[in-house]
Parts: C-alpha cells; structure tokens; sequence
C-alpha cells in the first residue's frame, strides 16, 4: 500500500516501525519510495485474510472492550493487543481506530490465528508538530492506558505478568538514524523515554487514576 503525507508523518510512521521491529515486536514494514511511503503485504500472499477490528466491534475503539473480545477468543491474542496499546501509548498514536487493527485468519477455516501487525503510526508522535514540552504532563493516551488498567483487572494483572522491552537511549538513536529523515532528535528521545517511564510506572504501582 502507498501513502502519501508530510515529512513529520513520514518519520512518525517509519520510526515507529524500526523501534517496535527492533523490540521485536510484530510490525507492518515501511519505507520509503520516491515522495511516498509504501507497506509490505502482511497477509502472506493468499495463507491468510486480513480482518480490520470494525468486523468484530464496528466502531467501537475502546480499550477495555477490545481486550474483553480478544481475551474471550484467546488469552495469547489479548497480550498482542496489549503490545499494541503499549507502544501506542508511549509513541503516542492517537489513531487507533477499528479499521487501524485486526486480526489474521485461516483462508479455509476462518479461524483467526494472530493479530495483524501493527500498522497505520503515521498519525502519531510528531506527526501534527511538536508539543510545547516532551514531559508528557496531561498527556492523553497515558490518561486512557491508566483508565482502561483501573477499569480491566484482567489486562493490568496480564500486563504485570508480560515481559516489557526496555527503550534506551541508543536504540531510539538507532531508529532515529535508520530512518534518515531530519527531526529533533533529543525531543524524539526525551518524549519516549519519559512515555516509557510513566507507563512503567502505572504497572508498578498500579493504575490509580490521578491527575498526571
């Protein structure tokens, strides 16, 4: 698929990429091709069917009934939406509709087998500009990733139990430089690092909804 959009959108979508790839996490692979960005098929050919989330909630986004859906079909899908919400809520992708995930299916059972990748970060991170300060203070999505943990004891006690991959310094240097497109840098580093430790802080302590 290509796509077309601003420079700030372009990084968004391609640093998200390489950092949740170089994590380890399951990504649709972007990059570059002339003055537009382009995504790899992630259905395999014709092995499995791609399903946007819409089919199983309709429009409905939220946090705590879209795990509730996964968990009822499978406890391993839920932990991959998790990640998905994870990283969204440190990078910051405010875009997370019904048609921006789903799930993969059998071509001749119909049985979902995996989430599909995480794709569509272009509407994230820096994507509409810098904000004033990087310190992430009334920051929206951790707002919703405390709530919907307060509000769903299954997916803060999952969330306790998963392993989480540490964000450092290089490795954001790393993606950063991967992607080649000029931006400031230490706002890229500061704004994820500090999304990284609030969240991480909302699992060790637990989400106890509070003005951030």
């Amino acid at each position: 698929m290509y796509k077309s959009g601003n420079s700030n959108e372009y990084f968004s979508e391609l640093f998200i990429c390489r950092l949740g790839e170089r994590i380890g996490f399951d990504m649709a692979h972007y990059e570059m091709d002339g003055n537009y960005i382009r995504s790899r098929n992630f259905t395999t050919g014709l092995n499995v069917n791609f399903e946007p989330m819409s089919a199983l909630m309709d429009e409905n986004e939220d946090y705590s009934d879209c795990f509730d859906k996964f968990y009822s079909i499978s406890p391993p899908l839920a932990e991959q939406y998790l990640r998905i919400v994870w990283l969204d809520t440190i990078c910051y992708n405010m875009d997370r509709h019904t048609e921006n995930f789903g799930v993969l299916r059998d071509v001749q059972s119909g049985k979902i087998l995996s989430m599909a990748p995480n794709y569509d970060n272009n509407i994230a991170l820096i994507a509409r500009g810098y904000f004033q300060s990087s310190d992430r203070m009334g920051d929206g999505l951790i707002r919703f990733f405390r709530e919907f943990l307060a509000q769903n004891e299954t997916a803060f006690r999952m969330c306790c139990t998963m392993e989480w991959p540490e964000l450092t310094e290089a490795v954001i240097e790393d993606c950063i430089r991967d992607v080649g497109i000029d931006v400031d840098q230490d706002y890229i580093k500061q704004f994820i690092l500090i999304g990284q430790m609030r969240v991480q802080e909302i699992l060790s302590t637990g989400p106890v909804i509070r003005e951030i």
